[in-house]
């Protein structure tokens, strides 16, 4: 780092400009797992001061390397966004679903997928990042159709009525950019999309949307009609499978209406299946006894 910035300044100063160490700032990303080591880095005889995180062309850039910040950051960003439009857009009725539905993916829904194409996801925080933007996309839509906790309407209803994918799309736009650096001349992105790994490798959901490996980069409008394709077959069986498991809960709790109780509070005479049910309700009504 030290040797790319004497570069920097060398050439800055061949071509007559001046270098700002006061606006100037360095950031160190040490390998996951690694202790990490403040940089030392000079310009001028001046030490760069030092920053955990940064914003550059509109991603958010952090030493431990994650997406952590870039994650909070688009849901507090969509959620400005949403609320800047509640009583213009959501509240008023005379507006179709149709145009509200439009308006959502316009303004909300880009605000939070914001850059995802690039963002690099660790297998460890994928399903809580992933989490964390269904949660956001499922209140959103909640809030617009005017559906909450108590009608027990499940998300994958929600998203039915409101004619949306769930926010898989982060993976479908990762892989339209990777075609996109596919097709590219011989310039930076490219170079970096092929360059070689020391450790670990990358990994392209391709096969999740059931596109070869081999021949995926035959010609642009079969690449799109592909991830079109792929983006709606892991969406098809994304809604099995949480349907499946919407109805095991289901039947467990009428099965569990049928079974009777086996802990019971003697004040109140309140039957509950589970002791730490009856721990709760005894904390809660009774906690002189």
């Amino acid at each position: 780092m030290q040797w790319e910035m004497d570069e920097i300044s060398s050439a800055c100063d061949n071509y007559g400009l001046t270098t700002r160490t006061q606006k100037t700032e360095a950031m160190c990303q040490s390998a996951p797992g690694n202790p990490y080591h403040e940089p030392n880095i000079t310009a001028k005889g001046q030490r760069l001061q030092a920053m955990g995180h940064f914003i550059c062309l509109g991603s958010t850039l952090s030493r431990s390397a994650n997406i952590d910040a870039e994650v909070n950051r688009c849901l507090a960003k969509a959620s400005n966004a949403f609320g800047r439009l509640r009583k213009t857009v959501w509240e008023w009725r005379e507006i179709s679903l149709r145009t509200r539905m439009k308006v959502y993916t316009s303004v909300a829904l880009t605000t939070l997928l914001h850059v995802c194409e690039t963002c690099t996801i660790y297998r460890r925080h994928e399903k809580q990042h992933q989490q964390k933007l269904q949660q956001f996309n499922h209140g959103c839509l909640r809030n617009i159709l005017n559906i909450w906790w108590r009608d027990k309407f499940p998300n994958t209803k929600v998203l039915e009525r409101a004619g949306l994918p769930r926010v898989f799309t982060m993976r479908k736009a990762q892989i339209r950019w990777a075609g996109h650096v596919y097709w590219m001349a011989d310039t930076y992105p490219q170079q970096l999309y092929y360059g070689e790994l020391h450790h670990g490798w990358r990994k392209v959901y391709l096969k999740n949307f059931n596109i070869n490996t081999t021949t995926w980069g035959n010609d642009k409008p079969t690449w799109h009609s592909l991830i079109h394709k792929g983006a709606t077959n892991a969406e098809a069986v994304r809604i099995i499978v949480a349907e499946e498991i919407h109805g095991t809960w289901k039947s467990r709790a009428l099965n569990a209406a049928v079974i009777p109780p086996t802990h019971w509070c003697q004040t109140l005479g309140r039957g509950f299946h589970a002791h730490i049910g009856l721990i709760s309700h005894m904390r809660k009504h009774c906690p002189s006894v």
